[in-house]
């Protein structure tokens, strides 16, 4: 998978988890994700998390299911993962 295709998937799946929890007021499960952005492997979808929790992109709550959410840019928490 080339760079740009990564870069375009963490997209989709940012604007896909924001759209879900605008909808239904809770965040989408890993299967879900999967299925929006066309990953069939829950596995595969997971890596793709927390990678972008790495990267400040996402945040995540450790005592709740469905934990991940999408940072805003410029929060506390996207900062101090940048720094």
């Amino acid at each position: 998978m080339t760079h740009r295709t990564n870069i375009e998937r963490r997209k989709r799946i940012a604007l896909y988890m924001n759209m879900f929890y605008t909808t239904y007021g809770k965040q989408p499960s890993v299967r879900e994700i999967g299925k929006a952005v066309g990953i069939s492997s829950t596995s595969t979808v997971s890596g793709y998390l927390q990678r972008m929790e790495r990267d400040g992109t996402l945040a995540r709550s450790e005592s709740r299911n469905r934990s991940y959410f999408v940072v805003p840019v410029g929060t506390a928490v996207a900062e101090e993962r940048t720094a």
